[in-house]
């Protein structure tokens, strides 16, 4: 920058001036070191420009001068100055435009240059006030300023140039491909293109730079409705293609990005329109399930990727062709039809005229009222023993068979069996007695008669009070009168619903009912009078089954009176004197002695012919003819040697007393009557003892003997009189034995008797299993099993005490050493069950057991927004099943969502938290059906329908047209379903 008087010229912008005068094109434009001062520029003959500056700025900023010269170098200046400025600028002479000027001062300028030359390593040979000088030695000042030339500082490098690299312009989009169109021609800068639904879209993709690796290029499509995935491809070493389906209706932004910047040509708009075109081979059948008869069958065709088309439908069988109903709703029709008769029925579905296939589907329709099953398991039934049914399905139709047998507290075990006749076999063993639900389905649908409810009883269940029949003996028989009246309670409160019957059998072969009285507690009595002597036979039956130990066997007799010989009279002449061949009479009287019998003997010198009379009458008129049984007696004699009478001797016995000479007595040995336990077992090392009575069997002794398997045990009889033995033995060894009983050589009815020899019954070694020991609930039936097997033979006793109360115990006997013991109690609280075994406690006992509160589902609260409808997106699928006070029971939680059965979660901080955390996870709108049940009941509110929907305004409507009402209760909140009636 040069200084001319108060002005530094800063710029000049140089054109080169031709000899015609004209300003030529701009030569450089700089600052210009080698510029001249304007005080010894040349400036004369030269006449202003006409774009002078000084016509646009009028202020003192520019010269107003217009032909300002400069010099093209030092010489070029001297050599015009030395000239007296004659020198010619038609070459070497320049105008000057666009000078500018600006004021300043020395003082503020001129040490700024100086100490600019100083920084580019200038040494000044002139000062700043001398430089500032308008009389300054021009020589010296052009010294200074030729110095510049040839500075000595050191030139800094030039920056680095950094490369900058613009990555989308190194890939590029070259075609866009349509499925069934082709190519799409003509740009490959952002476009908008016309698609069609379910039409696949590709994009080629060039890659112009081979520093660009796969990894770089990612892409991103934004979709009108839900979310559709785009792929990419390496097709070869520098080729591409991103590709996408549109699913619906609307316009489908493509990005595609190289290392985030957007490529050459995108993005690309796609705009999907519906596909008219048909496509039978994209129908969709969702399902084609099997119906019942008169039963409303759907099923669901899905047309929404088949293109433009109408469906029809046609469901035959034969000729007979079912009437059918369609429902539309965003692409998948529903068919509607009924069938009036079973069979296998074809479905023909045509899309725009066309099968979607070439297999026609079938569906087969059922009729579960044609099945039908008969049996006595249907009826009645056994504890422990298999009941058996049939099931015929003949004219039902295909389908599949299904069978559960629930008991009160049990589910009974099925086999199912295919006949060769095409019939079922059903069987089932139930475990406990009660009313049993027999339900038989055909395909899921109850067959005729379904559910059955078939009794289930156990005879053996019925217990006579007081353990046997009055009036029995040791062998079991009962012993009674003639004309008594007699009575049997029994207790059928364990045997199930059943009903008890009897009848006795007269030894005449009579069968005569035996009216019962029952009772509400299931006590029943029989009560019958014995009409006959002899041997009876007692039927107990109960459900048609006998009970344990009938027939029951019951022995009558006359009834026996005190026998009073004394008061026998004998009456009439003959008693006194007779006549030879003449008829003798006399009456022999017997009405004042009570029963009895009568032995008559007659006695003569030569002879005696006995007679034996026996009647069941007190009175004996003896008459007829001899050797005859009749009202009166007669006798004659007479001799074969000589005419010669003899006086007779007579004499009689009447009922053992001796009133005429030389009785005769009757033995019978089933008369004989066995006494004592020692007589059915007995106990290693011990003194066991039986009573033998033949009072009534006649004169004689009696015989015994005892065998067995390893040895043979000895038998002590000592008598008691009339005719009564006192047996009497010690066994070394246990096992079973055989005890043979005879009376005067003759067999004792029943013998040989099987006696049992164990060991005392070690009740250690019994256990108790089960449930019930940890807890009861309240008026429900709970089992034990006791475990006898190793501790021998002995009885097993229960009795279980409540807070108040006892508890019902009942024990019945497995029959493989093991005994199931049910208690029912009758309140809640703790109770106290003991249990002995040969009279001492077995492992364990007394037992302390807890028995809860019944269960009542309807103190269960269910409260949460999985309960409640909601958003697919958002929704909670959590609630909490709240069990204070619902007593002991079991919470079960089913969920049925559209596609079936639903997994849940369910979960509770400890064991004594009565509060259940309830979680499942939809995944699809639809209905959701919850059912919570509390011990198999549902509880208040179950089951609940939870709608699952996309939108809030699907939300606003379900909410609408099926309202949901949560409320408050004592602390809880409760779900039920409001409709207005």
């Amino acid at each position: 920058m040069m200084k001319q008087g108060n002005y530094d010229i800063e710029y000049a912008e140089i054109r080169g001036r031709g000899s015609n005068g004209k300003t030529g094109k701009p030569v450089s434009t700089s600052p210009a070191p080698r510029v001249i001062p304007i005080s010894d520029m040349y400036r004369q003959g030269y006449s202003e420009p006409k774009d002078s500056l000084a016509d646009k700025y009028p202020e003192d900023d520019y010269f107003k001068e217009g032909g300002g010269v400069a010099f093209t170098s030092y010489n070029h200046y001297n050599n015009h100055k030395s000239n007296g400025g004659s020198t010619t600028p038609s070459k070497s002479v320049y105008t000057s435009h666009h000078i500018r000027k600006t004021k300043t001062t020395s003082s503020s300028y001129t040490p700024n240059g100086i100490e600019a030359g100083s920084r580019l390593g200038i040494k000044p040979n002139i000062t700043a006030e001398q430089l500032a000088d308008p009389d300054v030695d021009d020589l010296q000042v052009m010294a200074y300023a030729a110095s510049f030339q040839h500075p000595k500082m050191k030139i800094k490098e030039p920056p680095k140039v950094i490369e900058v690299i613009r990555w989308g312009e190194l890939v590029k989009v070259t075609a866009v491909t349509l499925e069934n169109q082709g190519d799409i021609e003509g740009t490959y800068g952002p476009m908008n293109i016309d698609g069609v639904v379910n039409q696949k879209v590709s994009l080629g993709l060039m890659v112009l730079d081979n520093r660009v690796a796969s990894a770089d290029i990612t892409a991103e499509l934004d979709s009108p409705g839900k979310p559709t995935q785009i792929n990419l491809r390496k097709v070869s070493g520098n080729q591409i293609e991103a590709s996408f389906m549109p699913t619906e209706e609307g316009t489908y932004k493509v990005s595609v990005f190289c290392k985030g910047e957007v490529i050459t040509g995108c993005p690309v708009r796609v705009t999907a329109a519906p596909d008219n075109a048909s496509m039978p081979q994209s129908v969709r059948v969702v399902s084609v399930p099997s119906a019942a008869v008169d039963e409303d069958l759907q099923f669901q065709v899905d047309v929404s990727e088949a293109g433009k088309g109408d469906i029809d439908v046609e469901i035959t069988k034969g000729r007979v062709q079912l009437p059918v109903r369609f429902t539309h709703d965003k692409g998948v029709y529903t068919i509607h039809t009924k069938a009036k008769e079973a069979g296998t029925y074809v479905v023909h579905i045509r899309w725009d005229g066309e099968p979607i296939t070439d297999d026609p589907m079938k569906i087969d329709i059922f009729d579960p009222s044609k099945c039908r099953a008969t049996g006595d398991g249907l009826a009645d039934a056994k504890e422990d023993v298999t009941a058996l049914f049939l099931v015929d399905p003949k004219g039902a139709g295909k389908g599949e068979l299904n069978v559960m047998v629930e008991g009160p507290n049990s589910i009974a075990k099925c086999n199912i069996d295919h006949n060769s006749n095409g019939t079922y076999a059903v069987t089932y063993t139930p475990v406990e007695v009660g009313l049993y639900t027999v339900k038989v389905t055909w395909n899921d649908r109850h067959i005729t008669g379904s559910p059955f409810h078939p009794r289930v009883t156990d005879s053996r269940k019925v217990r006579i009070l007081g353990g046997v029949p009055p009036g029995t003996d040791i062998d079991g028989i009962i012993r009674s009168d003639v004309g008594k009246a007699y009575s049997l309670e029994t207790s059928t409160a364990e045997a199930g619903p059943g009903k008890l019957t009897a009848m006795v059998k007269t030894p005449s072969g009579k069968r005569q009912a035996v009216p019962i009285e029952t009772q509400a507690d299931g006590t029943a009595t029989l009560n019958f009078i014995v009409k006959e002597e002899g041997e009876h036979e007692l039927h107990i039956f109960f459900a048609e089954s006998p009970i344990k130990g009938s027939p029951f066997r019951l022995i009558a007799k006359p009834r026996v009176l005190p026998v009073d010989h004394n008061k026998v009279t004998i009456m009439g002449e003959g008693a006194r004197l007779a006549k030879v061949y003449r008829q003798s009479e006399f009456t022999v009287d017997g009405s004042l002695a009570g029963p009895g019998r009568e032995t008559d003997s007659y006695h003569y010198s030569s002879s005696t012919y006995p007679e034996s009379y026996d009647y069941s009458s007190s009175t004996y008129p003896r008459t007829a003819v001899s050797k005859h049984h009749s009202s009166k007696h007669h006798h004659s004699s007479s001799s074969s040697s000589s005419q010669k009478v003899s006086k007779a001797n007579a004499s009689s016995t009447y009922s053992g007393s001796k009133t005429l000479p030389n009785p005769k007595t009757h033995i019978d040995a089933s008369k004989v009557l066995v006494f004592g336990r020692a007589a059915r077992s007995a106990e290693p090392h011990k003194k066991n003892e039986f009573t033998i009575d033949g009072m009534y069997a006649g004169p004689g002794t009696p015989g015994v003997r005892m065998s067995g398997i390893k040895t043979d045990i000895e038998i002590q009889l000592i008598p008691q009189g009339n005719n009564v033995y006192k047996a009497v033995y010690v066994p070394e060894l246990p096992g079973a034995y055989l005890l043979h009983l005879t009376w005067s050589d003759r067999q004792v009815q029943g013998s040989p008797f099987k006696v049992t020899v164990a060991a005392r019954p070690n009740a250690d070694k019994v256990t108790a299993s089960g449930n019930a020991l940890k807890m009861l609930v309240a008026h429900q039936t709970s089992r034990l099993i006791i475990d006898s097997r190793e501790a021998g033979s002995g009885e097993l006793t229960a009795r279980c005490m409540g807070p108040t109360k006892m508890a019902e115990v009942h024990i019945g006997d497995n029959r493989d050493g093991t005994y199931s013991l049910l208690i029912g109690p009758a309140e809640a609280g703790k109770h106290v069950l003991e249990v002995k075994y040969g009279g001492e406690h077995i492992q364990g006992s007394p037992f302390h057991l807890r028995v809860a509160s019944a269960p009542d589902p309807k103190q269960v609260r269910c409260f949460g927004p999985g309960l409640e409808h909601g958003i697919l997106a958002t929704f909670n699928g959590r609630f909490i099943c709240e069990t204070r006070g619902a007593g002991a029971g079991q919470l079960k939680v089913r969920i049925h969502g559209p596609k079936g059965a639903f997994k849940v979660q369910m979960k509770r901080n400890d064991n004594k938290d009565r509060t259940i955390d309830v979680r499942y996870n939809p995944v699809e709108n639809g209905d959701y059906t919850i059912q919570v049940k509390w011990s198999d009941q549902h509880v208040t509110g179950s089951p609940f329908l939870v709608k699952i929907v996309d939108t809030q305004e699907d939300l606003k409507q379900v909410q609408k047209d099926f309202p949901t009402h949560t409320y408050r209760q004592n602390g809880h909140v409760e779900n039920g379903w409001v409709e207005d009636i």
